[in-house]
């Protein structure tokens, strides 16, 4: 589990323009925990949240997986998500253990 401040997901709410309760708090917090433990099963090592790549690819994980079944919206979201995540698992710096 990765330590994500309340800052954070509040920012992660407001990029997916829902109100903040309890629910959504508790969903949000769980896309951003499978998005970056998305980005590690593909191969990065270094995982910092607050990098703007990999803050950037949880953004669209979230807004991927955030109140939409299926429709171009969603689909627009996680074709980008798995464009930039594959680029990071990629990336030698997320490797060697830089910090992007």
């Amino acid at each position: 589990m990765y330590n994500i401040t309340d800052d954070y997901l509040g920012e992660m709410i407001m990029a997916l323009r829902v109100n903040r309760t309890a629910t959504s708090e508790a969903e949000v917090y769980d896309l951003i925990q499978a998005a970056l433990a998305d980005i590690g099963r593909q191969g990065a090592i270094t995982i910092n949240p607050t990098d703007p790549l990999i803050k950037h690819a949880v953004r669209l994980y979230c807004r991927a997986n955030y109140g939409y079944d299926s429709g171009a919206e969603r689909d627009r979201f996680q074709t980008a998500y798995e464009g930039l995540s594959a680029s990071i698992a990629l990336d030698y710096g997320y490797k060697a253990g830089d910090e992007g």
